[in-house]
């Protein structure tokens, strides 16, 4: 459904959302990829390039699928746009949507977003906090009693995400037919 509050404003804010995912599913990793390509990666996203730098319609567009731990957290794409150029902006972030999950993601996408990812990761351990609260969090939320090598394994698994992986999960999630905007 598309759900729009009808206001005389300059500006407006989108939400796209779509159903999610727990933080064990299996598709995990490969969506943690898929994800950085669309609109994770930042500057390197294809959403960054097409809404913001190719169209200048959005200082800052992104999307997020963050794995749940006690319900499935929702696939969310979002940006800020003038009011007239809303529409417009919408409709290239679909057509992301549809492209990634019409042709295999380049090698270049794959191994960029793969390398970001685990390039990124030690920052989680940067401080003595860091470290204690995220292990807290994973005796807290049950995954060390589930899966007690996750952080041993977790750039194995980022690193054997392919080019298969990714378009087979964009097919799966990322189905713009259930897209709820707002």
């Amino acid at each position: 459904g598309i759900y729009l509050v009808n206001k005389d404003v300059n500006q407006g804010r989108v939400i796209m959302q779509l159903p999610g995912i727990m933080r064990d599913n299996p598709d995990y990793f490969p969506l943690i990829i898929m994800n950085d390509i669309l609109g994770g990666g930042g500057f390197s996203s294809r959403l960054v390039n097409r809404v913001r730098s190719d169209e200048g319609l959005a200082y800052a567009v992104s999307s997020t699928f963050p794995g749940g731990v006690y319900f499935p957290y929702a696939f969310r794409a979002g940006f800020q746009s003038k009011s007239g150029t809303v529409a417009y902006a919408t409709e290239i972030i679909i057509e992301e949507m549809k492209r990634l999950a019409a042709e295999p993601v380049t090698t270049p996408e794959l191994e960029n977003a793969k390398r970001g990812f685990i390039d990124r990761l030690p920052r989680s351990f940067a401080s003595k906090a860091q470290t204690v609260s995220i292990l807290a969090n994973e005796e807290f939320t049950g995954r060390y009693q589930t899966d007690p090598d996750y952080w041993q394994t977790v750039v194995a698994h980022i690193a054997a995400v392919t080019k298969e992986d990714v378009l087979r999960v964009t097919k799966k999630y990322l189905t713009p037919e259930r897209l709820v905007i707002l």
